[in-house]
C-alpha cells in the first residue's frame, strides 16, 4: 500500500490538483460573468461556460462543478523580455500614453506559429519595422498583445460563451497599470487587477474537497 511505502496515515485525504492556469484562473475567486486572463509568458484566457465550447485551440475542464473554458496564445509577455528588461520595461511604460495608438500593427509572437485564437502553425510574427523610440516599440507591442487578447475572447463568445462583464487579470504582466489600460481601450471590457497567488486557486480547490 502507498501509505504505508510512503509512511503516512491510511486516513490522510489526497485531493487532485490542477492545471497552472486553472489555479491561476481559481485564484481570482471569479464569478459566472468574469472572465479571467493569465498574463504570463503566454496570454491565456478562461471562463465558466454553460456547456464545453468545441473549437480549435479550445481547452475545456470540469472544475468545482462547473465547465471551465479557454483559450492559450503562442504570444505573452515572454516577447517583451526578448526585448528589453524588467525595469526598462517599468521605466517605459510610464513614457506612454495608453489612450493613443501608435499605429504599429504587430503580431508579436516569439517564433512562428499560433494556436489561439487562430490556429495556425505557420503563422509568422510581425515585429517590425522597429521605431527609434524604445517607448514607441513596447507600446505597440502592448498594442499587438492587446489585440491577440481581444480576438480571444471575440473567439469565445463567437462559439458559445457570454462576453465577460469584467475581465480579472492575474500573473506577471498583471501589474502593468499602462499595458492594462491598452488592453482597456482595444478589448473594451474593464478590467481589475488580482495579485493573489495561483498557489491560492489549489488552496480552493482542496478546500473545496474537504467540505
Amino acid at each position: 500500500e502507498k501509505s504505508n511505502e510512503l509512511n503516512l496515515p491510511k486516513n490522510l485525504q489526497i485531493i487532485a490538483g490542477t492545471t497552472d492556469s486553472n489555479a491561476g484562473f481559481l485564484a481570482t475567486f471569479p464569478n459566472k460573468d468574469d472572465g479571467v486572463t493569465i498574463l504570463g509568458s503566454t496570454i491565456v484566457i478562461k471562463k465558466f461556460v454553460n456547456k464545453s465550447l468545441s473549437g480549435e485551440g479550445i481547452s475545456n475542464h470540469k472544475l468545482l462543478g462547473n465547465w471551465l473554458s479557454g483559450g492559450a496564445s503562442n504570444a505573452g509577455a515572454a516577447i517583451l523580455l526578448d526585448f528589453f528588461n524588467v525595469e526598462y520595461i517599468e521605466e517605459l511604460s510610464k513614457q506612454i500614453n495608453p489612450n493613443k495608438s501608435t499605429g504599429l500593427n504587430l503580431l508579436p509572437l516569439s517564433s512562428q506559429g499560433e494556436r489561439f485564437p487562430i490556429d495556425n502553425p505557420n503563422l509568422k510574427p510581425k515585429l517590425g519595422p522597429r521605431p527609434v523610440s524604445d517607448s514607441l516599440y513596447l507600446h505597440a507591442l502592448f498594442e499587438g498583445l492587446a489585440r491577440i487578447e481581444a480576438k480571444g475572447w471575440q473567439k469565445l463568445n463567437e462559439l458559445g460563451a457570454d462576453l465577460p462583464r469584467q475581465i480579472i487579470t492575474i500573473g506577471g504582466g498583471a501589474k502593468n497599470i499602462t499595458w492594462k489600460k491598452i488592453r482597456e481601450r482595444e478589448i473594451g471590457i474593464p478590467i481589475k487587477i488580482c495579485n493573489r497567488p495561483p498557489a491560492a486557486g489549489v488552496a480552493s480547490i482542496a478546500l473545496q474537497g474537504l467540505t
